[in-house]
């Protein structure tokens, strides 16, 4: 089990057999993660990083992946690792073959949660009330989706997307 530690810039890796937690430093304030490829990625909110992890032992692969903007969450898959810029209405596509972000793009208002699956990257535009879809190697926008609420987090898997949505 991973757990993100916003206090103290870590994250707590929990062994399920022995219940033993080891703490690893990543960034200012890890807000996300998400596990992918043999790897956890990290989004650090304070310093506008990523920071990524191996997933079988917590060795640090690579830190302060530099993003533009605060990220506020993560998602990946074994071809890439995409993060949602609330405040800077982005999201970036980083290539974990490079540890790099190689795409930026504008979305809607407000993007907070984010998923990819079923060849498409899914972004909950939090405060317009739309989904957006991308495609996950050029983030060219295939579609903008009205769900009439604002939505703030969703999963997508097997062909359907779920979303959770707030009152404006």
């Amino acid at each position: 089990i991973w757990v993100a530690s916003r206090t103290d810039g870590a994250v707590v890796r929990i062994d399920l057999d022995t219940l033993a937690m080891r703490r690893i430093a990543v960034g200012a304030d890890p807000t996300a993660l998400a596990v992918a490829g043999g790897s956890v990625w990290v989004a650090n909110a304070l310093d506008s990083t990523v920071t990524r992890l191996d997933a079988a032992n917590g060795r640090v692969l690579a830190r302060a992946i530099a993003l533009q903007f605060q990220p506020a969450r993560i998602a990946a898959d074994a071809r890439s690792v995409w993060v949602t810029g609330t405040l800077a209405d982005k999201v970036s596509r980083i290539d974990p073959r490079t540890n790099a972000v190689d795409v930026t793009v504008p979305v809607g208002d407000g993007p907070l949660g984010i998923a990819i699956a079923d060849g498409a990257v899914w972004v909950a535009d939090g405060n317009d009330g739309t989904v957006t879809k991308l495609d996950p190697i050029s983030g060219a926008k295939r579609a903008t989706i009205r769900t009439g609420a604002d939505p703030d987090a969703l999963v997508a898997a097997d062909g359907l997307v779920w979303v959770t949505t707030h009152a404006p």
